[in-house]
């Protein structure tokens, strides 16, 4: 191949960072990492077995132990939903307090016995009916202080004055409702009441710094605040760092599970960003467990999952590790080295130090795929003879390294690739091993049966989750009773983006298949309905119903059995001579696809449905006084109880063709789904059981495929639905033998003329009897990961934006304004084209892939540009780094390949306004590649431009600095395998 030569730096073989740790000046102090407890999802830990319960609480914390947390907000109950369960309300009118509801007091005191020092905050997603005024908010308050103090000897340090993310800037003007309230009302009140050790912090907005502006303008306001604070947001405001005031990152991303990078690391590099960038000096991670149900919002994003009360099974993630490297380090009161707290798109350092004792602690983040070292000089009082070490990897969380010898004040620590490591002068660090044993994560054990007799008064049953409404225990004459008691005068005031769905409660395990349920129920008057479902599945973020199947039968003894989250009615009827005062008993029975429902012993309903194959148990009513008893959930003899669920993305799947990794979400299985519009692809997958089914979503753009079963063609489904709908069965198999199966789903690339698309969305693989999914013979086949032609897109798509309504098919490319969707080179072959008309600045636009640490990586693009010698860039690397760079040279040099050593070899010569294909086959374990240009060979086994990037997860596309250009991207796929 021709080549010619530029001389040029080499690529750095390792990224290299020097800190100068100058303690001479410290800055703010550092008052912790912690978390917010809110939104039902801490309800199941009170379930637990005692033994887990005390090693999971002991992993939250336990200083020295796990994450020991050193901050926890808990949500002051209003009984509204305020994401993913609701927390009941210690008052819900100006005669009624009970301060026992809810799990954020038990937590609390929890997490107090554990850590004295713990500081406590308090705040409020909504509002109970009966607070109107600032006198009986301040009563709202003051009663949840009063009864932390008498029922759980808990003193609070921090509340929050307002709404969770509800407030605007206007509400703290000198006359808004807002800061008058907190001025007026709440700090001389509590002042008066023996509360002025509680202090104020304001705004928890999502929004922006507004309320900086409004202190720093408002002496009065000022004064009534301890701290100011702002949500998903690492950087702040000149105005709120010169207040002279602690700010805080009051909400922010707990590590989202399934991948290091994205999840651990980026909380990580938060944390430390937080402080670097925008002097916040506490960070509160949302959510720190997830000890509610996987089908309602906010899932997959903690650092402990705790999802299986019945046998006590739960997960430490590698999140709470890399919490860890903070908590078991720098401890509240420290002081920060701002000389060496730094943040950059590689990683960062944060340094603290004990103005005391004189100890002091380094985090140091690598998030590239690059390894990185860290040249540190210590100076101004701060030294060491050795640092204690810990490191976490990606496959290895908080292991001690040997220690680091400190010569001559100065030290070096190389981190490889995607790693987080702690230095400090401190001992005590441990990797805490739990005093009990963690049972397997089984099913739920049938039969099931609770008469609620064994509960106190007000408490709330084992299992249950509150998503509407609040089902407590209550008398009905001598019995006890699971009892409704949110009524539409006692509704109370939603929080800002969630409006509360009619009363349900949720129970048991999402993966019960065969089963049937059984409730006794009756109404406390004439109106209102009772309700009894299953197979649910999925929640959403709305007002509307569960997602499952569900008997509602009304007041008037009219029925209905419905199916999804809107209630479609999949047949109803009247009960002729209901009394709705009178107990009645109901009861769901799912086997397979048939579904029966019955009241008092007479069959309402006998149908086939296939929309879901799984889920759990439902109660629930209208705003409305509602009791039932004598709870039983019965397994089907004969029938496997169970399914066994997997996740789209699981290594047993064989995917064939154009399978895309869409970004998934909380309302799929594990936030993650894989789809296909291309006629041909296949997913093939063998398993041992009597039965299968494919989990998936409908929508307006959903298409049609074929199901094969043993090489037999089973059936045909389709996709399409007018709105989209989560988490159904998109295709069920009928029963087979039980033994070894084979399913093979076909896309057909067709579609019913209402669909904008012919897209198969895959979720989740349930099996049903046997040992599930089997490990396949033989090489994974290549797959197409992305496939963008843009040719679907209305033109003026940007980056992010959508294709033609919301949440569908989101053109996933991060690019700034000067990029969108065109008709070129026409109508029907449209690009993505980034127009650059500066001559000092470059345009950049760039596609993420599934981050690969090995195997085949191929590449195809087709580009052109206006003009030759634009020295336009095209690279292949991992976040920041680059591990292949091609540049567009002009002259006969054309496009060209860097090396390693500086040399660059011309793939071909490029013209202005022609189109080109070319094609990378990247080997990523042995970091070569071979290069196509329009189909020639002209790169055989090149090597990394830069070798010591680790895994590949994105493609960049840039113009020069230094020329206007206009770049059209007419397609970029990528296969992985």
């Amino acid at each position: 191949m021709a080549a010619w030569q530029l001389v040029l730096p080499s690529p750095a073989a390792a990224d290299t960072v020097t800190v100068s740790v100058n303690g001479s000046t410290l800055g703010r102090t550092f008052e912790g990492v912690g978390a917010v407890f809110s939104n039902g999802m801490t309800r199941l830990l009170q379930d637990y077995p005692a033994a887990q319960r005390d090693d999971i609480l002991d992993y939250l914390f336990k200083p020295g132990f796990g994450a020991a947390l050193q901050h926890v907000k808990i949500e002051i109950g209003s009984d509204v939903n305020s994401s993913a369960g609701t927390e009941p309300s210690h008052t819900r009118s100006s005669t009624d307090f009970d301060v026992t509801r809810g799990a954020g007091l038990w937590l609390a005191q929890q997490a107090k016995l554990r850590n004295p020092a713990i500081t406590l905050d308090a705040l409020r997603w909504g509002t109970p009916a009966y607070v109107d005024t600032d006198a009986e908010r301040y009563q709202y308050y003051k009663s949840f202080l009063d009864g932390a103090q008498s029922q759980y000897g808990l003193t609070f340090d921090y509340l929050g004055p307002e709404r969770n993310e509800n407030t605007v800037t206007a509400d703290w003007a000198s006359s808004g409702s807002a800061r008058n309230f907190v001025v007026n009302t709440l700090r001389p009140g509590l002042d008066a009441d023996g509360y002025a050790n509680v202090k104020l912090t304001a705004a928890d907005s999502n929004v922006s710094w507004f309320i900086a502006d409004r202190v720093a303008a408002d002496p009065s306001l000022k004064a009534a605040l301890y701290s100011l604070n702002a949500h998903y947001k690492q950087d702040s405001t000149a105005t709120a760092t010169g207040l002279g005031m602690p700010l805080w990152d009051g909400e922010d991303l707990a590590p989202f599970r399934g991948d290091w990078v994205t999840g651990p690391l980026d909380t990580a590099q938060r944390i430390i960003k937080s402080y670097a960038v925008g002097r916040m000096t506490k960070y509160e991670m949302h959510p720190a467990v997830e000890a509610g149900y996987p089908n309602t919002p906010f899932n997959y994003k903690s650092i402990l999952v705790a999802q299986h009360p019945w046998t006590g099974h739960y997960d430490v993630t590698n999140g709470l590790w890399a919490t860890a490297h903070f908590t078991q380090f720098a401890k509240p009161g420290w002081r920060y080295v701002d000389s060496a707290t730094n943040s950059d798109d590689r990683g960062g350092v944060m340094t603290v130090k004990d103005p005391g004792s004189g100890d002091w602690s380094m985090v140091l983040l690598n998030t590239s795929a690059v390894a990185r070292t860290y040249q540190v000089a210590l100076s101004g009082g701060i030294t060491a003879s050795t640092l204690h070490h810990w490191r976490s990897t990606e496959t290895a969380s908080f292991v001690q390294q040997s220690n680091v010898t400190v010569t001559g004040g100065s030290f070096t620590v190389t981190l490889p690739p995607h790693a987080i490591s702690s230095l400090t002068t401190t001992t005590g660090q441990q990797k805490g091993i739990a005093a009990a044993s963690n049972p397997a994560a089984t099913d739920m054990t049938l039969p099931y049966t609770d008469d609620f007799a064994a509960y106190g008064t007000g408490k709330t049953p084992k299992y249950t989750s509150d998503q509407g409404g609040a089902f407590e225990i209550a008398t009905d004459g001598t019995n006890k009773v699971l009892k409704q008691v949110i009524t539409a005068a006692t509704k109370p005031v939603d929080w800002k983006y969630r409006a509360t769905p009619e009363p349900f409660t949720l129970l048991g395990s999402l993966d019960l298949r065969n089963y049937e349920v059984e409730v006794d129920g009756r109404l406390a008057g004439a109106s209102g309905y009772l309700l009894l479902g299953g197979r649910v599945n999925h929640t959403a973020k709305s007002a509307e119903p569960a997602d499952g199947y569900d008997l509602k039968v009304n007041a008037d003894g009219s029925w209905a059995l419905r199916v999804g989250s809107v209630g479609n009615t999949i047949t109803s009827g009247t009960i002729t001579g209901f009394t709705p005062t009178a107990w009645h008993t109901l009861k769901l029975r799912f086997n397979g696809t048939n579904i029966k429902a019955y009241a008092d012993g007479v069959l309402l309903a006998d149908v086939t449905h296939t929309s879901f194959a799984s889920g759990q148990v439902e109660l629930g009513s209208g705003y409305h006084e509602a009791m039932f008893d004598n709870l039983a959930i019965r397994s089907i003899s004969g029938s496997p109880t169970s399914v066994t669920r997997y996740s789209d993305n699981d290594a047993r799947l064989r995917y064939t063709g154009t399978w895309l990794d869409e970004d998934g979400n909380y309302d799929t299985f594990e936030r993650s789904t894989t789809a296909s519009r291309h006629a041909g692809d296949e997913l093939t997958f063998s398993f041992n059981g009597s039965t299968a089914s494919l989990v998936g979503t409908r929508d307006v753009d959903g298409g049609q495929a074929d199901v094969y079963v043993d090489g037999v063609l089973s059936g045909t489904f389709d996709t399409y639905a007018a709105a989209r709908q989560y988490r159904r069965a998109i295709y069920q198999i009928p029963a087979l033998t039980a033994g070894d199966h084979t399913v093979r789903l076909v896309v057909k690339g067709t579609k019913q003329a209402a669909s904008i698309d012919t897209l198969v969305r895959v979720d989740a693989v349930e099996t049903i009897g046997g040992t599930g999914l089997k490990t396949p013979i033989g090489t994974t086949p290549a797959r197409t990961v992305v496939h963008d032609t843009f040719d679907a897109y209305p033109d003026g798509t940007v980056g992010q934006g959508f294709r033609v309504l919301p949440d569908v098919q989101k053109l996933d490319w991060a690019e700034g304004s000067p990029c969108s969707v065109t008709p070129t080179p026409s109508a029907t072959d449209k690009s993505f084209t980034c127009v650059d008309t500066s001559t000092t600045a470059s345009v950049e636009t760039s596609r993420d892939l599934p981050r690969t640490a090995s195997g085949t990586v191929t590449l195809n693009f087709r580009f052109q540009q206006n003009n030759a010698g634009s020295w336009t860039r095209m690279f292949v690397g991992s976040g920041a780094d680059d591990a292949i760079e091609l540049y567009e040279t002009g002259g006969t040099q054309g496009l060209a390949y860097l090396d390693g050593a500086g040399v660059y070899h011309s793939l071909g010569v490029i013209a202005a306004n022609t189109w080109y294909d070319v094609k990378l086959v990247v080997d990523v374990t042995a970091k070569t590649f071979d290069a196509y240009l329009n189909g020639v060979l002209v790169l055989d086994n090149a090597g990394y431009t830069d070798p010591a990037v680790a895994d590949l997860s994105v493609v960049r596309f840039r113009t020069g600095a230094s020329t206007t250009t206009t770049l059209d991207i007419d397609y970029l796929s990528a296969e992985i395998g």
